[in-house]
């Protein structure tokens, strides 16, 4: 027998540059019931977007190439509508203003903790 979509959890994707946070995020992610895709750029990550529509992207600030701010903007152009966690190393008025520049509804500060980061998503998700 097989579910409707609506039964699936939701599906969040991951674009993260750094390996050891990709990995991270996808199995705390997993362990907690999401499917989960993850990406290392932000071109990749516009293109699973496309394919696979996610419930939520976390995403890195700081990617070589494009960045998150930049990716947040073509994701919301292209009419994406998922929510939007901020991953970033930095607080004050350069977190502010990728915030608003990238409508994020949150974020997660590196290094960030773990129980606050699965708080965040099931918030935002809904379960």
């Amino acid at each position: 027998m097989s579910l409707d979509a609506s039964h699936q959890p939701p599906l969040l994707l991951v674009v993260e540059h750094e390996l050891d946070i990709r990995e991270l995020f996808e199995d705390l992610l997993t362990d907690a019931g999401y499917r989960v895709l993850t990406v290392a750029n932000a071109a990749g990550g516009l293109g699973l977007a496309e394919r696979h529509p996610p419930d939520l992207i976390l995403l890195d600030l700081a990617m070589p190439g494009r960045d998150g701010v930049s990716f947040a903007q073509e994701y919301h152009r292209r009419g994406g509508t998922a929510p939007i966690v901020l991953a970033i190393a930095t607080t004050g008025k350069i977190l502010d203003a990728a915030v608003e520049a990238s409508g994020a509804v949150a974020t997660l500060i590196k290094p960030f903790e773990i129980d606050h980061a699965l708080e965040t998503v099931a918030r935002l998700v809904g379960t």
